[in-house]
């Protein structure tokens, strides 16, 4: 093929499968795919309809645009096995699309569904033709009747290498595999009343993404044996369910509770992850403890009992003011024990009890004393020296704990 000539082979067939292949060779740098071409490629071999449309291009450099077109649901688009195919710009307005093996530097679609695989493409734009037409029915009526437009059913990309991948438009399935991407963007310049909504994101299969930005609400994001370098909440970022395996998010940011619904253990960790890089220590110091409290729950016997305890005394070391309530749980715990005692000494030596109260409150002081080993305090053997001992001994563990806490928490 000359240098200056495209090559394109349309293939269509009908119901019962016969053919009719037709060549074009042009050397304008636009091809428009409407109606019009293809009837007048049926009608010379009698034809009134085709099942379906698919096209070979060798094209260098060209626009290529489909707009007014009816004919069939979805046009397929190929490479030659030996001519190299580049093009500038491609559109498609309204009519489904499967891409392969194709150079291109400005994609823009507007369509229910779309596959692209094994292609190159500097720049995808989906649905920013449609987005602008919204906005400016919004900017008039901000009735939401005509929003449900703005919705695409599928997008799947299979080892495709993409710069920049921008969604405008909601969508029900984004399928993404085995692809390299720059920069993935959803945009929401809507209104919060419109927020665009995205159902289900699957990336997975080896993908790799540098940089992506969540501007809507998805309903399910996962993401499997893939890496992201650096994921970011924006305004009006939802994500019902989240769900990371074998998978790395290097860097997050902007993340906030508001932004999850179920928070399970991946969430904790993208939060975590997003409160380190924003210095949200609080939202770190939580999401930590919710990690290590999911992790405890796994665990069987003494090791789940002794980090129900840690938990509790502590917050797994980040939580460190748990242990104020550890060492009050043990000081009241003490004191009903010591004041019981002496309700029952009592009793069984024919001792007169004249004020329940009194005694209450000396036994809160002694149980305030022993668990912080006041060095003054002097009691005799039995079973309130026992008692205050054991008290003394917990005292000096959670305030272990405490310290640990406390370096665990504030050590970045």
């Amino acid at each position: 093929m000359q240098e200056n000539i495209n090559l394109v082979k349309i293939v269509l067939t009908d119901e019962v499968e016969k053919r009719i292949e037709y060549q074009l060779e042009f050397e304008e740098p636009r091809l428009i795919i409407n109606d019009e071409l293809i009837k007048s490629i049926l009608i010379k071999d009698g034809w009134v309809k085709a099942s379906t449309c698919s096209m070979n291009l060798g094209v260098n450099n060209i626009i290529v645009q489909i707009m007014n077109y009816t004919i069939t649901e979805c046009i397929y688009f190929e490479d030659f096995t030996n001519i190299p195919s580049s093009i500038s710009i491609f559109k498609a307005e309204g009519t489904n699309v499967h891409i392969i093996n194709q150079k291109v530097d400005l994609m823009q679609l507007d369509c229910s569904n779309a596959l692209i695989a094994n292609c190159q493409i500097r720049q995808l734009d989906v649905g920013l033709s449609e987005h602008h037409k919204l906005l400016s029915k919004i900017s008039k009526d901000e009735s939401n009747d005509f929003f449900s437009e703005l919705k695409m059913k599928s997008l799947d990309l299979r080892e495709v290498n993409i710069q920049s991948l921008k969604m405008y438009m909601g969508c029900d399935n984004i399928n993404i595999q085995e692809s390299d991407i720059t920069n993935f963007n959803i945009y929401n310049y809507f209104p919060s009343k419109f927020a665009i909504e995205i159902k289900h994101i699957y990336i997975w299969n080896y993908t790799t993404i540098k940089t992506a930005e969540i501007h809507c609400n998805i309903s399910e994001l996962k993401i499997s044996e893939s890496s992201i370098s650096n994921l970011v909440a924006k305004a009006q970022c939802y994500i019902a369910k989240f769900d990371s395996t074998n998978s790395d998010i290097y860097d997050a940011h902007n993340f906030a509770r508001k932004h999850f619904d179920n928070m399970g253990i991946e969430s904790w960790k993208l939060l975590g992850q997003s409160a380190f890089h924003d210095n949200n220590g609080n939202l770190r110091a939580e999401a930590n403890f919710q990690i290590d409290k999911s992790n405890y729950r796994n665990e069987k016997g003494i090791n789940r009992i002794l980090g129900n305890l840690f938990g509790f005394c502590t917050g797994y070391g980040y939580k460190p003011m748990r242990a104020l309530s550890a060492c009050g749980v043990i000081v009241l715990c003490a004191t009903i024990i010591y004041t019981i005692h002496d309700i029952i000494y009592s009793l069984c030596n024919g001792i007169k009890l004249f004020n329940i109260r009194c005694i209450t409150i000396t036994n809160l002081k002694l149980a305030l004393a022993a668990i912080v080993g006041q060095s003054g305090m002097s009691i005799e053997s039995g079973f309130t020296f026992w008692i205050a001992s054991i008290e003394y001994v917990l005292g000096i563990i959670i305030f272990a704990m405490f310290v640990n806490a406390l370096y665990v928490r504030y050590k970045d």
